[in-house]
């Protein structure tokens, strides 16, 4: 079953993107898990295009879609932000006190650790960034 979830680029569509989780988990009797990693990783990378993607403050779409395939649970977001490839992002250094680290990286770094892979396209101006879950054997 395929899922198709459209938000504005305000924070308080978060909430809409969480119900349209947990319907989907429902509908596909996921197990809460599943969901809960994806609510993170959704939460980082919706968040951070509404926050940092756009030079304007009109109004712009990001569009969420899910689909169950065999095994795996196939994730696709795009949005017509400023370009944006998260993969080439550097990874923050972990082995670091918190207080002297560079401040970002660790929701990119927390994504790549839940996400079983994360592959990033431009194009038509815009950022489509796809992410997978196995759910085999959980």
């Amino acid at each position: 079953m395929k899922k198709r979830i459209v938000l504005e680029n305000r924070l308080n569509e978060i909430k809409k993107l969480f119900a349209a989780l947990e319907d989907f988990r429902k509908e596909n009797d996921l197990p809460r898990t599943i969901t809960d990693d994806l609510k993170l990783c959704l939460e980082e990378v919706v968040s951070n295009i509404i926050k940092y993607g756009y030079k304007d403050s009109g109004s712009h779409k990001i569009i969420i879609e899910m689909e169950l395939k065999r095994d795996s649970l196939l994730l696709s977001i795009t949005d017509d932000a400023a370009e944006f490839n998260p993969l080439e992002y550097p990874l923050p250094d972990l082995s670091r006190p918190v207080e002297e680290r560079d401040t970002g990286g660790l929701g990119i770094h927390i994504i790549r650790r839940l996400m079983d892979s994360i592959e990033y396209k431009r194009q038509d101006n815009k950022n489509i960034l796809f992410l997978s879950k196995n759910i085999k054997n959980i």
